[in-house]
């Protein structure tokens, strides 16, 4: 017997082959960088549009965050979901707990004691992390095409 997957392994797995995979390969192209070094802000605000527009879940339970730490304000963009009580971050990585995501940016971007913080458009403008409209609005819609809308139940066991 094979073994089980559960439904948030299964989205965060075809998340990333989907965010890293041919059918977004054009607007990675076009946005001359990847999703996880200065795209952040336009692959969370693409989720964020999807998830709104799927209207599964109330608009206050799907937010975007940042993730700082004392040497930078800002270093990456992603989505936060609150579901069940508990909360989940989405990005190029796929699915994630805060203890997760955060370990992840220790080891492997190598970020000294990272942490959450509030979403704050002009910050990240500040510091030079875009975001392109064009390009949200496109990766929402493939989103929407590839998985449907947005089930929360896809953060189930």
């Amino acid at each position: 017997m094979g073994k089980e997957i559960s439904n948030r392994q299964w989205l965060s797995q075809r998340l990333r082959r989907f965010l890293w995979g041919k059918r977004v390969i054009p607007l990675l192209a076009e946005l001359e960088y990847g999703w996880l070094d200065g795209g952040c802000h336009t692959c969370a605000s693409g989720l964020y549009h999807w998830m709104i527009r799927s209207r599964a879940l109330e608009p206050a339970a799907v937010s975007r965050m940042i993730i700082a730490n004392l040497y930078c304000p800002a270093h990456h963009v992603v989505v936060r979901v609150l579901h069940n009580g508990r909360r989940w971050y989405l990005d190029a990585n796929g699915v994630n707990t805060e203890e997760q995501l955060l370990r992840y940016w220790r080891q492997e971007e190598h970020l000294r004691d990272p942490w959450l913080r509030e979403y704050d458009d002009t910050l990240l403008s500040e510091t030079g992390i875009v975001c392109l409209p064009r390009i949200v609005v496109r990766l929402a819609e493939e989103l929407l095409t590839a998985f449907g809308p947005f089930s929360p139940t896809w953060l189930d066991k």
